[in-house]
């Protein structure tokens, strides 16, 4: 009989553990996809200019503002789903227009055994990406070249984002003159010699 009850106890121990790593993964998933929603609004923000007709641009978010967008929402969205012990970081922090959020949760959490009370270690994390495609924004990845990074589509041709926005904004400008831009790609074509 002791033993049915000390396996009882092992069992209900598991489960709570079980239960636990559960609710921790779903805080850490529902913090990544909160703090990429916040990056994502924020993002084309990171290429407009700092300075317009000699004003501070009200528009321009720098990278440290951009980044501290995700880390709260993150972090306040898996506070909300009852963990404490939050960690976000950003796997590609060191681009210059990051695209991804990754949240630890590292909460204990206490257990009963035999009439002891124990802590386990619970750790849970979760990674998101921007998926700017949906909003309009970059779509697809560079590498090489000078620049690596997300892309932006102008008129179906890649570019990186900051020319992208500038693209707009001389778009707009000719249309209000009249002119129409279109954006052609001519091959490169090597020397000989």
């Amino acid at each position: 009989m002791a033993v049915v009850l000390v396996g009882a106890f092992v069992l209900g121990a598991v489960a709570r553990g079980i239960g636990a790593k559960g609710r921790h993964q779903r805080a850490a998933d529902l913090g990544a996809l909160a703090g990429a929603r916040a990056m994502l609004g924020a993002y084309p923000r990171l290429f407009e200019p700092p300075i317009l007709a000699g004003r501070r641009n009200p528009r321009h978010l720098e990278k440290g503002e951009y980044l501290a967008l995700g880390r709260r929402a993150a972090a306040d969205t898996a506070a909300r789903n009852g963990v404490r012990a939050v960690e976000v970081s950003f796997p590609d922090g060191r681009t210059m227009a990051p695209v991804r959020v990754r949240v630890l949760v590292r909460d204990p959490v206490e257990v009963r055994a035999g009439g002891e009370r124990r802590q386990l270690a619970i750790e849970a994390s979760a990674e998101a990406e921007l998926s700017a495609a949906s909003a309009g924004g970059p779509t697809g990845y560079a590498s090489g070249g000078g620049y690596t990074g997300p892309l932006a589509y102008r008129q179906g041709k890649p570019m990186r984002p900051d020319v992208a926005l500038a693209f707009d904004r001389m778009y707009a400008a000719a249309r209000a003159d009249g002119v129409s831009l279109t954006i052609t790609s001519l091959p490169l074509r090597r020397r000989a010699g």
